[in-house]
């Protein structure tokens, strides 16, 4: 049997934080270092051989706002025209989606390629991480098979000062796993369960 994992990268947000800068650009495709944000996020995604599909979530037409709908389009346009033209030798399409926050679009893409089961990577696509992701597979399989548990989320630790930006999370040890109690949305530091944040 061929072992098959898919990743998904979400790249359909409209980065509003940075406007001006993406009325131009989408925010995926803003460059560090010479490459784009979302290069790196492949890059990343590609150093774990289980993983031999990639589908990168970009925005459809959403709302009634014409500027807001075209805004939408046209970067959606420019990451799948982008995703079009690399030459990884790793299988990677794009699927437009309905821009309903992180959730609704995982959900989307989860429907649309009818992933009902086994393990899938997903990665934000305007976070720059460097994740050993056969690690953390192996860590997500020791602990599912132990605790039962269906998800494995990549948390980092922010400044004290930052944890008012950021869904912080409340976490608890279990049998020498760390397991996410539950997120506070943007709280004050003194009431900042932790001060580790979504990756």
């Amino acid at each position: 049997m061929v072992f098959s994992m898919k990743a998904i990268i979400l790249a359909a947000g409209k980065g509003t934080r940075l406007r001006p800068l993406t009325y131009g650009i989408p925010k995926p495709l803003l460059p560090v270092k010479g490459r784009p944000v979302l290069d790196w996020v492949i890059r990343n995604i590609m150093t774990c051989s289980k993983i031999d599909e990639i589908i990168v979530a970009i925005s459809g037409t959403t709302g009634n706002d014409l500027h807001e709908r075209i805004l939408s389009h046209t970067h959606g346009i420019c990451i799948d025209s982008y995703v079009r033209n690399l030459g990884y030798g790793c299988s990677i399409k794009t699927v437009p989606t309905p821009q309903r926050e992180t959730a609704g679009d995982l959900l989307h893409v989860l429907v649309d390629n009818e992933m009902k089961s086994g393990t899938v990577v997903v990665a934000y696509g305007d976070n720059l991480t460097h994740v050993n992701l056969k690690n953390m597979l192996e860590y997500h399989e020791r602990c599912r098979e132990r605790l039962g548990i269906s998800a494995t989320v990549l948390l980092f630790e922010v400044p004290e000062k930052d944890v008012g930006r950021f869904g912080i999370a409340r976490i608890k040890e279990k049998d020498g796993f760390n397991l996410i109690e539950s997120f506070v949305e943007k709280p004050n530091p003194e009431e900042a369960p932790s001060r580790l944040a979504n990756a």
